[in-house]
């Protein structure tokens, strides 16, 4: 039994004796996954205590209820709202600690991934030692580890975002518990690769071949026969199905209950003989058993495989192996089993246990240590600035701040990286003259949570819808709620979702690119999720010179587009300079073709421009001068010039006779949320139009001077 095994263990471990216990079973049905799941839910809830103190109480917290009070009660003692503010504000105690790293570990999460934001949890927490402490320590890190291995692989290949994570562990968890078979990536692993012996339950057993096998238990034969309920096959009921009965009767002196008991008896001897043959045949070079005439063993299945072997019939010889293992005496007990080893060819032998052992612990034999050296680098100096980058990597060493610059007047017509979450904190740009009032409506949007996952959200809303079709409730909705479930969006938020949507794919994206709007766009004419990979400086080759974004700023400097002039002086940044070659990767939102047979460049942008204080966001808060100073401040501008580079060289190998300046319409970024339906491209739209000839020379440069 389980509960046996446990025991060996122990007692192995008392000996010094490496031990494993190799068992069947869910890792989604062990305390470790409630406690994951647990942690998970306080992660991103930190400021529900009840989430907060189940994470912390858990397996995986590691508070005991004495510990919990007491930082429940400092905490409540040390409330701020109780009016001190400054030097008198008491300092932040346990339970405050407890609660911002939660807040901290759920940030991590939702920019990172649930892997990053679990080993910084359980790095911080200290939560290894805390469980290697455990007498079953081994397992129960083996089984976390094999819990974050399996969250890391849904998230990756569903794409869930952390809601819908989280349910997803749930829904696990409860299959679990109601059964579901176990496959070869849920069910329990050894918690040790070094040597071990491993404890294995017969039931557990069946199948696996081991090279030696020890069988402490199978002496024992006492019945485990519930006389209460008592559960048999009656011999009399010819269809097996039927034959199944279940005896009730609680007066266990009665004929009829005492042939229930003895018909369930022996049903029990039946099955620990099969048991035993499947003990006895696992292993591949020997197997060792331990017996006795001991209180219980006459009626046991080695019994009758020892001293039944006269009877022919499997009934017969239990009864005549408990018989014999009662009545003869130790001596005759012994000369059976010497009659048994002389008759097997040497494949049996019988060793006499006089007395019990000393007690010694084993000692694993010293080996010699080899000293380990690095080897030496023979091949030169490493190359530090080959790497692969993105842009979100090239602009993280930019220094920080808002740029205050100004930006000349952006004409009204002028990816998936993280988009910012809140831009303006009030202020917005004085309404334009012309503006017959629309500009002071809240926008669809407005209220839509921000963030890098509602933003993923649209982002792939939009991916997967057809754009044409966006204002068709039978296509646009189960696409809707497909996403939500992906990402944990609130159903409730859809109706809203699909307005702000459905006037986005409306809005006018100026006439320099004919009046187009996303919902004129067929989706053979798109090209969503554009991924490239572009060699800078040669790519693998090492004889190109490294390029510098800083070395570009010359380019930019001369452009008649308001914006990327406006840019170049961000590129004398230090933080800019670093010379980088190897490959430049990303991923385009959309790569549109035009009906005049031009190609723009789209990305999506799900920033919240408006007033932080009131919430509320206007039309007018996406103003183009507005969203013109978010261009530049957080490097959309060099952005948009990146993938204007990579839809060029990607567009010089697939469109015949390609021209930068006849097919490049430019790179389109598009707020969404101040997309309202405008036609004219007032609000929520911004176009760079870099001069071709700028863009082929930005590709050159980028390659170390080829094109």
């Amino acid at each position: 039994t389980n509960r046996r095994a446990l025991a060996v263990q122990a007692a192995l471990h008392d000996a010094g004796v490496p031990a494993v216990i190799q068992r069947g079973g869910s890792v989604y049905a062990t305390e470790e996954a409630e406690a994951l799941q647990r942690l998970l839910a306080a992660m991103l809830r930190p400021s529900s205590q009840p989430a907060a103190v189940a994470a912390a109480a858990s397996v995986l917290g590691g508070r005991d209820a004495a510990t919990l009070a007491t930082e429940l009660a400092a905490a409540d003692e040390a409330d701020p709202a109780a009016g001190a503010t400054g030097a008198d504000a008491p300092t932040t105690g346990a339970w405050d600690a407890w609660v911002d790293a939660l807040t901290r570990w759920g940030q991590r999460w939702v920019s990172h991934g649930a892997l990053a934001a679990l080993q910084q949890a359980l790095a911080e927490d200290e939560v290894a030692p805390r469980l290697l402490a455990r007498a079953d320590g081994d397992r129960r890190l083996t089984n976390l580890r094999h819990l974050l291995e399996l969250l890391h692989g849904a998230e990756r290949a569903e794409g869930l975002a952390p809601n819908a994570l989280l349910a997803w562990l749930a829904a696990r968890r409860q299959d679990a518990a109601e059964g579901a078979p176990t496959t070869t990536d849920t069910e329990l692993r050894l918690e040790k690769d070094a040597e071990a012996v491993r404890v294995v339950t017969i039931h557990g057993s069946k199948g696996l071949q081991y090279p030696i096998v020890l069988c402490p238990d199978l002496w024992d034969g006492r019945a485990q026969v519930d006389e209460a309920i008592t559960r048999f096959h009656d011999p009399e009921v010819d269809d097996p199905a039927a034959a199944i009965t279940l005896d009730l009767d609680t007066d266990v002196s009665s004929a009829s209950k005492q042939r229930s008991i003895a018909l369930a008896a022996a049903e029990e001897r039946t099955e620990q003989l099969r048991l035993a043959y499947v003990a006895l045949t696992r292993a591949e070079h020997r197997a060792v058993v331990w017996w006795g005439a001991t209180t219980g063993a006459s009626t046991s299945a080695l019994a009758s495989l020892l001293h039944g072997r006269d009877a022919q019939d499997p009934q017969a010889r239990l009864e005549l192996a408990a018989d014999r293992v009662a009545t003869a005496d130790d001596g005759a007990l012994v000369a059976d089993l010497d009659a048994l080893a002389a008759g097997a060819g040497g494949a049996v032998g019988v060793e006499r246990v006089t007395a019990l052992p000393t007690p010694a612990r084993w000692q694993q034999p010293t080996q010699q240590q080899v000293p380990l050296t690095a080897r030496d680098w023979t091949r030169g100096a490493v190359d530090r600035s080959w790497r692969r980058t993105s842009f979100t990597a090239l602009v993280r060493g930019a220094e920080a701040g808002t740029w205050s610059g100004d930006v000349a007047p952006v004409a009204v017509d002028a990816g998936r990286d993280v988009d910012a979450e809140v831009e303006v904190a009030g202020g917005s740009p004085p309404a334009d003259p012309g503006d017959t009032g629309s500009g002071d409506r809240e926008v669809p949007l407005g209220r839509f949570p921000r963030g890098a996952g509602p933003g993923t959200f649209l982002h792939d809303c939009l991916e997967r819808l057809d754009l044409t079709r966006c204002e068709e409730p039978e296509h646009r909705d189960p696409v809707l709620a497909t996403q939500a479930a992906r990402h944990g969006i609130d159903e409730a938020l859809l109706p809203q979702v699909a307005e702000g949507l459905c006037r986005a794919v409306a809005t006018g994206l100026g006439e320099t690119l004919g009046g187009v709007r996303l919902a004129h766009l067929e989706p053979a004419d798109r090209c969503n999720e554009l991924r490239f990979e572009l060699p800078l400086a040669g790519g693998a080759l090492a004889q190109r010179t490294a390029s510098s974004l800083s070395r570009v700023g010359h380019l930019l400097a001369g452009s008649a587009d308001p914006l990327v002039a406006a840019y170049a002086e961000r590129l004398t940044q230090p933080g800019l300079a670093a010379p980088v070659r190897g490959y430049l990767t990303g991923s385009i939102d959309l790569l549109a073709r035009l009906a005049d047979g031009r190609f723009l460049v789209a990305d999506y942008k799900s920033n919240w421009f408006g007033d932080r204080d009131t919430g509320r966001s206007l039309a007018r808060d996406y103003h183009p001068a507005v969203l013109g100073r978010s261009m530049v401040e957080h490097h959309y501008v060099l952005q948009g010039l990146l993938y204007l580079v990579a839809a060029h060289r990607f567009l010089r190998w697939r469109v015949p006779d390609y021209d930068p300046a006849r097919h490049l319409a430019g790179a389109g970024y598009l707020f969404l949320r101040g997309m309202v339906g405008a036609q004219d491209a007032s609000t929520g739209v911004v176009l760079l139009r870099p001069e071709p000839e700028l863009v082929v020379a930005l590709s050159r440069e980028l390659d170390g001077g080829d094109r």
